[in-house]
């Protein structure tokens, strides 16, 4: 499967003037439980686990805080309690189960590398503005 980067708009700065635009590594992907919707979701590989705002994990029928807990570390050493629950992944029409973590304090929905990155193979190519993503097994948690 090959994802071409999405295109953010950024605003300049003093270290990058004439910066205007930026390229992520989002893909459209769906998370479901009693309901689904589809988000844009970080390909991230410097992140170890799978985080969603909190608010799609109630879009989709949980009560959040009844989840798992655990904590993460974000920028600045900043602890985050995030609640963990099994969800429907789906990437491109392959569908599998995804044990993430939901916290108020994630702005967008990060795939890492604990549950996304071991059922995938990833290459990123920032000069072509592509992410390739090869399924390395079938469905399992």
């Amino acid at each position: 499967m090959k994802f071409d980067y999405k295109e953010v708009k950024a605003t300049s700065s003093e270290a990058y003037p004439h910066r205007k635009k930026v390229y992520r590594p989002d893909i459209k992907v769906t998370i479901k439980h009693t309901k689904s919707i589809d988000v844009y979701a970080l390909v991230d590989s410097g992140a170890d686990y799978c985080v969603f705002p909190s608010e799609l994990g109630e879009y989709i029928g949980f009560d959040v805080k009844s989840g798992k807990r655990d904590v993460i570390i974000g920028i600045g050493n900043k602890t985050i309690p995030v609640f963990s629950h099994n969800i429907t992944l789906i990437v491109d029409g392959h569908e599998f189960d995804l044990w993430c973590g939901f916290a108020k304090e994630v702005p967008k929905p990060i795939l890492g590398q604990l549950r996304f990155f071991e059922k995938f193979d990833v290459s990123f190519c920032y000069r072509k503005k592509c992410i390739e993503i090869k399924l390395t097994f079938g469905n399992s948690s």
